[in-house]
């Protein structure tokens, strides 16, 4: 399916020419997105030596940062002129969190056979995960950047409130119900994975994979810990202006999650101790070694406010070879045998290419889809679908039966929605109360995202 799909986008591009890709849409006046992407609770980083109020910084003089906002006018599902988004990205988040329902629609009881093989063949879970990782890298980098040049200033505290709310809600009710599901259910769960859930640190346990109930947690809990240590490292980096420095060092993360997977795929590391590195107590090898998304993601939005006007220019006059380089770069580790030490690497900066592209060319034939109705929908829904799913694939055991199949995907995307409106929704307008401190100059009418 991932194969067909890459096809079908690879011949939109080859046919015809794209609708103003001459001249991309306009970039004026479109306010800030919020994270909908799997996001912070509040974290260590709060603690840290930065105090968690106001962050003060030098003068931003960067050139070209007062104009580095890539904004829509037009309102989006789900979206309220207090809480606007960038174009494109909540199409992402739709086709990532596809692809990982519908890799995962394996774990449903007793599978048939050819529903194993074609989710292991035609749909990469792995790479919906990546691009997720890759959103909120680029968000969480771009927020805190669009805050500090807003208002010359960023709060720390209110950043991992916001996060608690985004996150904690949904994540406690999802909890709450496995517990209630009962201790002699398929969702049983251990002492060791009640602590991991609890404490975001469901990819340190040894038993990762094997109690799927809530072990997709396991990237949650992993971008928990990322912005546990990013957000106070960067704006370190932004006090002391040494953009370049961090920028950097997130080239040099990037790389180095290659060399540790390498190390891992080559068993330098002792067998013994490789369940553990991959999925375990060695949780230093185990973020260090698939935090290059993150990296990727936040790398891309450093670009995209400090190099815009260049960004801009080089993925719209050459609008076709740089799709073609990143729809290249995402399939053709899939095509063909490629090192699964360089393979995610190589979909990541295909997959951030072709992101950045869509932020300046939302309305092409290319990325028109990304902004589409029902696909925006799917994107809002995103993180309510990805709590949900694992427990409903374990529903029932006729999943021999392929109607069945088509039941659970319904079903998830109706909790899902349910999850949204009664619980994530009803708390924007609160979130919205801990968005921007007092701007250095002038205080907007409405704070936005």
């Amino acid at each position: 399916m991932l194969k067909l799909a890459g096809i079908a986008f690879l011949a939109t591009i080859l046919g015809g020419k794209l609708s103003n890709s001459s001249r991309p849409p306009s970039t004026s006046g479109h306010p800030r997105t919020p994270i909908h992407a799997l996001s912070p609770a509040a974290g260590p980083a709060a603690r840290t030596a930065i105090k968690p109020g106001l962050v003060k910084p030098p003068t931003l003089t960067a050139p070209g940062l007062e104009t580095n906002l890539d904004f829509r006018k037009t309102p989006r599902v789900g979206e309220t002129e207090s809480s606007p988004r960038l174009p494109s990205l909540d199409g992402w988040r739709a086709l990532s969190i596809l692809l990982v329902i519908g890799n995962h629609a394996h774990f449903a009881n007793e599978p048939p056979p050819w529903l194993k093989k074609f989710t292991a063949i035609h749909i990469d879970g792995h790479l919906g995960v990546q691009c997720f990782f890759s959103i909120s890298g680029f968000l969480i980098t771009w927020l805190l950047l669009n805050e500090w040049q807003k208002t010359g200033a960023v709060s720390l505290k209110n950043f991992y409130i916001r996060r608690t709310l985004r996150i904690v809600p949904v994540y406690m009710v999802f909890l709450l119900t496995v517990y209630l599901l009962g201790p002699d259910s398929p969702w049983k769960q251990t002492h060791e994975s009640w602590l991991g859930c609890l404490t975001f640190t469901r990819n340190l346990c040894s038993e990762t994979f094997r109690n799927m109930a809530t072990g997709h947690l396991w990237s949650l809990s992993l971008e928990e810990q990322f912005y546990c240590l990013w957000p106070a490292l960067f704006l370190l980096t932004l006090k002391t202006k040494q953009i370049k420095l961090v920028a950097g060092i997130l080239a040099i993360a990037t790389l180095f999650a290659t060399v540790v997977r390498q190390l891992m795929y080559f068993q330098t590391i002792p067998p013994q101790y490789m369940e553990r590195c991959s999925h375990g107590m060695l949780w230093v090898i185990n973020f260090l070694a698939t935090d290059d998304g993150l990296a990727l993601g936040a790398l891309s939005a450093i670009l995209y406010t400090f190099k815009k006007e260049q960004i801009k220019a080089l993925l719209t006059r050459h609008t076709k070879t740089a799709a073609l380089i990143g729809i290249t770069a995402v399939l053709l580790p899939e095509l063909c045998p490629v090192n699964d030490a360089i393979k995610p690497l190589i979909q990541i900066v295909g997959t951030n290419l072709l992101l950045l592209q869509s932020l300046f060319l939302a309305d092409s034939k290319i990325y028109k889809f990304l902004n589409w109705g029902p696909i925006l929908q799917i994107g809002v829904l995103s993180y309510s679908i990805y709590i949900w799913q694992q427990v409903i694939w374990f529903f029932g055991r006729e999943a021999q039966n392929p109607a069945w199949l088509v039941v659970r995907f319904a079903a998830i995307f109706l909790v899902a929605a349910a999850s949204y409106h009664l619980m994530e929704k009803p708390l924007i307008n609160l979130r919205q109360a801990f968005r921007d401190p007092q701007p250095v100059l002038k205080r907007a009418t409405h704070q936005t995202a």
